[in-house]
């Protein structure tokens, strides 16, 4: 298991060989808030400061999987969802307000 730390946003990743994947952890309250699928095997990983870039070597798909630290927040497509799950409870009220 590798695994890098990221001070600027205080996530260490952590590379899973047995998921192809990359679990960011939060530092501060030790809870997974991503994960990012690579190759197949990640096998060794670098954290390079100056572009906020994380490489993992993949071995078994012969890859380089390149994430960029600086995105490890909610996904734009999960603030649509919401944004989408407000606007109907906020009609679905508004409906049934109307009927009282």
């Amino acid at each position: 298991m590798q695994m890098v730390y990221d001070p600027q946003n205080n996530c260490i990743y952590v590379a899973s060989g047995g998921s192809n994947s990359v679990y960011v952890i939060n530092a501060s309250s030790n809870k997974v808030v991503r994960t990012i699928k690579v190759g197949y095997e990640p096998s060794a990983m670098v954290y390079d400061p100056q572009n906020g870039y994380i490489y993992v070597a993949n071995l078994d798909s012969g890859t380089i999987s390149i994430i960029s630290s600086k995105a490890t927040s909610m996904p734009l497509s999960m603030y649509f969802a919401i944004i989408g799950v407000i606007i109907v409870i906020i009609v679905v009220t508004v409906i049934l307000l109307g009927k009282t």
